[in-house]
């Protein structure tokens, strides 16, 4: 998954803006939502991207029929490189994707991908899946909540502390007696979450 370090917005009428990703290398987005990678740019080039007078000229100039490129989904907005700072593992960054792997859950057992959400104030990842729990579809939030400085894991209306055993380095968060009946799942599910 490719992250973005920095997106800077740019005036043109077909690219929409430049992204700097955690790699050092240059994306450009198009306003069709079109987001081509050039693995052979760095850091230097996309600032002469977002200094260039005229953004479409640039990409004419430097990269059109000239780089190799990949397309890409959108990684914007931009996300903490190398991972993100919390209160509940504060010597060692959590990456921005992490997996969080049901047992014990029925129907819900295997892993699903957790993403960082970089709009909400304390440290935050969610499943993209939504489950269906007393009928409203419900993510699986993991959250380090800065009051206490503690991990909580949410699905439904119910959060859970970890259990212990749980490390930051690797990380593990294991949550035991987890509550799945509202979520078509048993009662004393597992879900423990890792990089």
């Amino acid at each position: 998954m490719v992250v973005a370090a920095q997106c800077v917005p740019v005036t043109s009428s077909w690219v929409s803006q430049f992204v700097l990703t955690c790699d050092n290398e240059l994306a450009v987005q198009f306003r069709n939502n079109v987001c081509c990678l050039y693995p052979m740019t760095n850091a230097a080039l996309f600032q002469i991207a977002i200094s260039w007078p005229s953004p479409g000229k640039f990409v004419h100039q430097f990269l059109y029929k000239r780089l190799p490129y990949r397309l890409i989904k959108p990684p914007c907005p931009a996300q903490p490189c190398g991972g993100v700072t919390t209160a509940c593992c504060p010597a060692d960054p959590v990456p921005t994707a992490l997996h969080a792997t049901f047992t014990g859950a029925g129907s819900l057992d295997g892993t699903y991908a957790l993403t960082y959400d970089s709009t909400i104030s304390e440290p935050t990842w969610t499943t993209a899946n939504a489950f269906t729990c007393t009928e409203v579809p419900s993510p699986l939030i993991f959250a380090c909540k800065t009051f206490g400085s503690a991990w909580l894991a949410t699905i439904g209306s119910h959060g859970y502390s970890p259990a212990g055993g749980s490390t930051c380095s690797p990380l593990v968060q294991r949550f035991t007696g987890v509550d799945l009946s509202a979520c078509v799942g048993p009662t004393g599910a597992t879900i423990t979450v890792t990089t």
